[in-house]
């Protein structure tokens, strides 16, 4: 996510940014242990989560 221009709007991030914490949710909201499966997927979920919060922030101060 590099490119200098961007094909996601500032609103486009944090409507999927809304959609990754609503999926982490659900999966904080299991009862017992994750499998392997849903842990690496949890963990996917918080890497897209920082590198799209880091976007955001990068953007914000660009408008600044």
């Amino acid at each position: 996510m590099t490119s200098k221009n961007a094909s996601l709007s500032k609103e486009d991030i944090r409507d999927i940014l809304s959609h990754l914490e609503a999926s982490t949710a659900v999966l904080d909201r299991h009862a017992g242990e994750l499998t392997a499966m849903e842990l690496s997927l949890k963990s996917m979920i918080g890497a897209l989560k920082r590198e799209l919060i880091s976007q955001l922030k990068m953007r914000e101060k660009a408008d600044d």
